[in-house]
């Protein structure tokens, strides 16, 4: 049967659009938005000469000859009534998919008519804003009254000149009808908002799936690490030619910055800073442009980033993770952050909508009447990778191109600037930032993840080092005599200590002598070696009484997760750990060099079975404040779980009856921490009735802090191969950002030349300030000046004196691109600067010729 409808019915599982399903997921809400913008197909419109109505399919209308009634194939059986017998009745049911809804119903017409693919998208689009429109309406506690205008008939008309093929009369006729919608929306929301499209670059997504991207309907934001878009030229070198032609011409915005997605939270400033630049410079050379607003998809954000990249001359930042990791919330979308050294800068907050979803177009009305009440300036942002997204986001960039009903398509360098001066104030402290773990799951741990992490760790030691070397030879005062310390272990913090022949001396004990402790002291610490575990029983300084510190290895594994319906057990309670057995324990002491004590054992399982075999040198030098750990396991089997549940450790406690203060590294400063799992791979204050004891895993990364007085460091964990490992011990260090330095410099097979402790390095500050040599300034041949990175490191705000041992005739501040800033006060050969708390400040400092 055909015929010439009079009217087209789309059946909603609703009662009234206030309660319209929003929250429908996967083929559900496929079929009804399927359903519904099928009806709005230009041929179906123009022969029923009006626009398409919905109905309740819990409560259905009288029936209506000669009529189209379309059921969304998801809620079919929910369909009240029988309609089997009407009379020229089309009942479209069961068809899952809109081509399918459009041909059966595009069957039931007398005389079909052929419409352009093209028209016919622009009309399905229009009926998905027309449904948006009005659900945003009653979200905003409004109504539209489009029945009161001419929307309808410009829809009509619109439809009937898709079928003549009249070009010119439909796109007038769809702009009156977009127009119609935009006057109902300012009725109750004049004001402007924004989408953002951000399309996510991945190494695998590096294909010709780009090409879609680049002819976007709209805008967009391309969010990518320097190292893709290097890879993009390598594989694909049209599509970049494209990207960069719609960068100049503001189709694209870059967003990024960062060279690749290491962890920002495991670099010390100089590597971030370097980082940056090396993205920057790459995104330049290649594109055309540097991106003006940071993002990264994954890798962690820090607090340290606003200065940084303020400094850099970025403008915003996309203040999002899309690998699942969450940042704090600042509940708002345009916000202002604050980072550490008091440095702002703008950013967009609200967590992006996954473009994937159907879910997130049928709900969109709801997440922007929801920024609209919350945010002072309302913003959306949908992430997907490319050609990832859902067809309806396709059509809802239809729709952005031709109206702003729904908001305004713009990019990230856009949005940013025509907001200015809107976002409310966000601060956190540094440990707010969680930092990216190797993986919550067991099973995709990289291999050697905890080598890697020692060895980039050395690696920018070195570097942050060798650049502090390099300004040496300008000290007036020859350096060949602290050049002879023989490493950099024996030039941390040092102080003449008597000597003695008593104090002196080789003893070597077995395992025979349980009941004997093994005591290395050199007047400065005073360690006791346990008799039966061969860890560290107590560790003293010259004035201390009770023990700071005890040690030992362990081997933890955790119990299986109770069955599904039991009580839940926290992994801390389902842990067990191995017990620490010595064989034997030698002590051998040496007039020139120091004391050590060598322990040789076991691990073992509380029922005796041995789990793995250890050997521990503890050594101190003399006139040193460290204890050195040089540690080899080898365990019975590897590790098999979770990263903080299975693994080697070695395990640091405390008396439970101290109050303890637990502050980490974190980008070299010294950070308070509340968390029990962290990443610290600098060092570990443990401050306590006025004693500091400070733990240095010397590139180790995580620790766990298992109860309230005791810290695991990770050894041993999944995957992992190493087997040596070397850490520290200090008691009363005053610098410790520069000794984890200096220690990460003493494991290297090969110590630089003329490398010394920062003791002799031509510009030091106060035991809170961490000055480090970011490039030496030429004329000609001559070292005219360096340019310092100034970083305060306790958290402590004030004045300080930076001073020099170079004739320094000028100093000024600048950013972190060498803009030059305000002249600093110079007093003799001191730098006297305000710094504020964490700040890291750029001074250029000139010397005399």
């Amino acid at each position: 049967m055909t015929m010439q409808p009079q009217q087209i019915t789309v059946f909603f599982p609703c009662h009234s659009l206030e309660d319209f399903p929003t929250w429908l997921e996967g083929p559900q809400a496929d079929d009804l938005l399927a359903a519904w913008t099928a009806a709005w197909h230009p041929a179906l419109i123009a022969a029923a000469g009006c626009i398409p109505t919905w109905a309740s399919i819990d409560s259905p209308p009288h029936v209506v000859a000669r009529s189209i009634y379309i059921v969304p194939a998801a809620f079919d059986s929910r369909l009240a009534g029988d309609f089997a017998g009407t009379f020229e009745v089309c009942m479209i049911r069961w068809a899952v998919s809109r081509s399918a809804i459009v041909a059966e119903s595009l069957s039931k017409l007398d005389a079909p008519a052929e419409v352009c693919a093209e028209h016919a998208a622009e009309l399905h689009a229009i009926g998905l804003a027309w449904l948006l429109g009005e659900l945003l309406a009653r979200r905003m506690r409004s109504v539209t009254n489009l029945a009161s205008t001419r929307f309808g008939q410009a829809i009509v008309d619109a439809a009937k000149a898709a079928v003549l093929a009249d070009e010119e009369t439909f796109r007038e006729r769809l702009k009156e009808a977009y127009g119609f919608l935009e006057a109902a929306r300012a009725q109750y929301y004049p004001a402007d908002f924004w989408l953002l499209d951000l399309v996510l670059l991945a190494e695998s997504t590096l294909g010709d799936e780009l090409q879609s991207e680049i002819d976007s309907p709209v805008v967009a934001t391309w969010v990518a690490d320097a190292h893709l878009i290097e890879s993009l030229s390598e594989k694909q070198p049209q599509i970049l030619s494209q990207l960069r032609e719609a960068v100049e011409s503001g189709r694209i915005a870059p967003a990024g910055g960062s060279w690749d997605a290491s962890p920002v939270a495991n670099m010390a400033p100089e590597t971030l800073l370097n980082d940056l630049k090396k993205g920057q410079a790459l995104w330049t050379k290649l594109v055309g442009q540097a991106p003006r607003v940071y993002a990264r998809r994954t890798g962690g954000f820090s607090a340290l980033l606003p200065q940084v990249l303020s400094g850099l001359g970025y403008s915003g930042v996309l203040y999002m993770l899309f690998d699942g990791m969450s940042l704090p919330d600042p509940h708002t979308g345009r916000i202002r952050w604050e980072g550490t050294g008091s440095v702002s800068i703008d950013a967009l907050a609200r967590t992006p909508l996954d473009a994937r979803s159907t879910t997130t177009i049928l709900s969109l009305a709801e997440k922007i009447g929801d920024a609209m009440d919350h945010d002072h300036t309302a913003a959306i942002a949908f992430a997907h990778f490319p050609e990832n997204a859902s067809p309806w986001f396709q059509e809802l960039r239809i729709i952005g191109r031709s109206s702003t009903l729904l908001g305004s398509f713009v990019t990230v360098d856009e949005f940013f600037r025509r907001t200015t001066g809107s976002g409310t104030r966000a601060h956190w402290e540094p440990d707010a930032f969680r930092t990216e773990t190797p993986s919550e799951s067991g099973d995709a741990i990289e291999p050697d993840v905890l080598s890697k992490a020692i060895e980039n760790h050395v690696a920018e030691a070195l570097r942050i080092r060798l650049a502090q070397q390099a300004c040496t030879f300008l000290i007036p005062t020859p350096c060949e005599q602290q050049a002879a310390v023989p490493t950099v272990l024996a030039t941390s913090v040092k102080e003449t200590v008597p000597f003695t022949k008593r104090s002196w001396f080789k003893k070597v004990f077995s395992s025979t002598h349980k009941e004997t402790s093994v005591v290395l002291d050199n007047g400065l610490v005073k360690l006791k070696v346990h008799p039966r575990t061969g860890g560290i029983l107590s560790l003293q300084g010259p004035l201390d009484r009770a023990n700071l510190l005890s040690q030992q290895l362990s081997r933890r594994s955790t119990r299986a997760t109770p069955p599904t319906g039991s009580a839940w057990v926290d992994p801390s309670d389902r842990a067990e750990y191995s017990l620490m057995k010595a064989d034997s324990i030698i002590q051998t002491r040496n007039t020139e060099i120091g004391q050590t004590a060598e322990s040789r054992g076991h691990l073992q399982k509380s029922d005796g079975s041995a789990v793995g075999s250890f050997v521990q040198t503890m050594s101190l030098e003399r006139g040193s404040k460290f204890v050195i750990l040089d540690i080899q396991l080898e365990l019975e089997s590897a590790p098999q779980g979770r990263l903080f549940e299975e693994y080697a450790a070695c395990r640091f406690a405390w008396s439970e009856n101290e109050d303890v203060s637990l502050r980490r590294s974190l980008h070299t400063q010294s950070i308070a921490t509340q968390r029990t799992q962290f990443f610290s791979s600098h060092f570990i204050d443990l401050h306590h009735c006025g004693h500091g004891i400070t733990l240095f895993p010397i590139g180790l990364p995580w620790h766990l802090q298992s109860s309230p007085h005791m810290l695991d460091t990770l050894l041993i964990v999944r995957g992992e191969t190493k087997k040596r490992f070397r850490l520290a011990v200090g008691v009363g260090v005053e610098r410790p950002f520069e000794s984890a330095i200096d220690l990460a410099c003493s494991t290297a097979s090969s110590t630089p030349q003329g490398e010394s402790s920062w003791e002799s390095d031509p510009f030091f500050g106060p035991a809170n300030v961490r000055v480090g040599v970011m490039e030496a300034i030429k004329e000609g041949n001559r070292t005219s000046g360096v340019r310092l990175g100034i970083l305060e490191s306790l958290g402590k705000a004030g004045r300080v004196a930076v001073q020099s041992r170079v004739p320094i005739v000028a100093a000024w501040r600048c950013d972190a691109a060498g803009k030059r800033g305000e002249s600093i006060e110079l007093e003799g050969n001191s730098i006297l600067m305000d710094l504020t708390s964490y700040e890291w400040a750029f001074v250029v400092v000139e010397f005399t010729a």
